[in-house]
């Protein structure tokens, strides 16, 4: 199989899975994808009964694109405080908060970038917007 076929195969089974109006519909399109490509799935942590750990990431949709925009936020203050400061945090440097990150770290642009990512995610989960 092709990289380009390898790629689309993939494309296909994701979007069965993202089209699924069951659960069986998911369970089958996952076995589909295990048996195509050969993979076998491991529970999370290597515990059968991970339910709490799995659960407690998001059960809703604002909950879960909530994550992803904190993780996003979470990945830019990262890359500025390694910017000016390097790899290793220094206490001396007092950033204890989101605020005080964005503060210190972020030249204003970040920041219209930020909200801009917030709307389009919005947008795309038709979720309600935010004030």
């Amino acid at each position: 199989m092709s990289q380009q076929a390898h790629t689309l195969a993939k494309k296909h089974h994701a979007t069965r899975i993202l089209d699924a109006q069951s659960e069986e519909q998911v369970t089958t399109a996952i076995e589909d994808f295990k048996r195509e490509f050969n993979v076998s799935w491991e529970p999370i942590g290597g515990q059968e009964n991970n339910y709490g750990v799995v659960e407690n990431q998001s059960s809703s949709p604002i909950g879960a694109l909530n994550e992803i925009i904190s993780n996003g936020i979470d990945a830019v203050l990262r890359r500025r405080y390694r910017e000016r400061h390097g790899n290793r945090y220094d206490d001396s440097h007092e950033i204890d908060s989101y605020h005080t990150a964005a503060d210190r770290l972020l030249d204003g642009t970040e920041e219209l970038r930020l909200s801009q990512m917030v709307r389009k995610r919005a947008d795309e989960c038709h979720c309600p917007r935010l004030p």
